[in-house]
């Protein structure tokens, strides 16, 4: 299989945990740990999450979601596979695996955590006691150098020892490359071990590989997919149409529903260009992780507080709001669909259910729209 189909390539093996459980997993029992290790594109989940879902289903954060809820089947993480790195199937800690050059002795996971994990300190030295180094301050983790993990600010640890994993023999002259993303609710571990001279000749595949990572979550796909059927055009600015739950708006003139889908409680298309609202319960992780995972899904760094002040700010539910307006390659669940596509988002963020519009599509297209985009945004209502 070349790199392409690789790439391209659905994730059909159903996770033994999927977000949810993970969130159960950590509110549970929050010392386990659930291990990813690459990046899918996925094209689309066939089994979405239904109604307000979490931060904690988002992200796998240990908020109680109940392990009643429908399991995704597919990851919401997509990656580009380094040439040369190996697939392999999920364990019952991993919901994805990956072997690094097709060295069976290397390994690299992501794994997930419900809360802090125990602190970025503790779970630098737990590392570091696994290759046989001694523990290191917290002011010296603070000093550790940085770098981003879908969209946010993760540290980067760098270790060469003795490595001993969980009840292995130590194995001498191991590498240890890792990154650590700390959230309000949720931890990520990416980490990368082998033989040293192996870890340190993959270094750039690993760097390449995180720099790709992302997750879209179900309601959230190619931006450029076609549609059959739909719904019928609307008439002109001002027809009062009502979708999804609890939701009143103005459709555009030229903009057509499509049936509610995952996600989505409103669902919208006109030409090329998607619009859709997205309901979740809670403040689903807040305005910056929101605005920030959009950033990253065209490729841009996360804006630390005055960056995102500094944002245009609309009116939307009652609320003034920052809109996020971003243009480069937009990865949605298919890939990268060319680096011309503009993103619109306004995240509405209330303590009870927060809902996120978002108009993604061709550059030309969706500047296009953008005032069509700001009236519906708007008009947007409760009945």
């Amino acid at each position: 299989m070349n790199r392409t189909q690789r790439q391209a390539r659905r994730s059909r093996t159903a996770l033994p945990f999927g977000l949810l459980a993970l969130a159960a997993l950590a509110a549970c029992a929050p010392g386990e740990v659930v291990e990813i290790t690459e990046r899918r594109q996925v094209r689309d989940v066939p089994r979405g999450l239904q109604g307000p879902v979490s931060s904690a289903a988002r992200f796998g954060g240990g908020m109680g979601v109940p392990a009643s809820n429908p399991m995704p089947e597919e990851s919401p993480f997509r990656f580009v596979l380094p040439e040369g790195w190996e697939e392999l199937e999920p364990t019952s800690m991993r919901l994805l695996n990956l072997r690094p050059g097709g060295d069976p002795s290397t390994d690299c996971a992501l794994t997930v955590l419900g809360g802090d994990g125990g602190g970025l300190t503790a779970n630098v030295n737990r590392w570091r006691d696994q290759i046989g180094l001694q523990p290191i301050t917290e002011d010296e983790v603070a000093r550790l150098p940085k770098t981003v993990l879908l969209g946010q600010q993760a540290t980067i640890v760098d270790l060469r020892g003795d490595y001993k994993g969980m009840g292995d023999e130590a194995k001498a002259d191991f590498g240890l490359l890792g990154l650590v993303l700390m959230a309000d609710q949720f931890t990520l571990f990416l980490k990368m071990t082998g033989p040293a001279e192996v870890v340190q000749a993959e270094r750039p595949n690993f760097e390449r590989f995180y720099a790709s990572l992302s997750a879209v979550f179900p309601g959230e796909d190619d931006p450029h997919a076609q549609h059959a059927g739909g719904g019928a055009p609307a008439g002109g600015n001002g027809d009062h149409q009502h979708s999804g739950p609890g939701l009143d708006y103005s459709l555009p003139d030229g903009w057509r529903e499509q049936p509610p889908k995952g996600m989505r409680v409103v669902n919208l298309e006109v030409g090329n260009v998607q619009c859709y609202v997205i309901e979740l319960a809670g403040e689903a992780g807040g305005l910056a992780m929101n605005l920030n995972r959009w950033r990253n899904e065209v490729g841009l760094a996360p804006l630390d507080q005055a960056g995102i002040a500094q944002l245009e700010r609309v009116s939307a539910m009652g609320q003034s709001t920052p809109l996020l307006e971003v243009t480069g390659t937009y990865q949605g669940m298919s890939g990268p669909t060319g680096g011309d596509s503009r993103v619109l988002g306004v995240p509405i963020i209330r303590s009870t259910n927060s809902l996120f519009v978002k108009m993604v599509g061709p550059d030309s297209e969706v500047l296009a729209q953008r005032a069509s985009f700001l009236d519906f945004v708007a008009s947007l209502h409760e009945h």
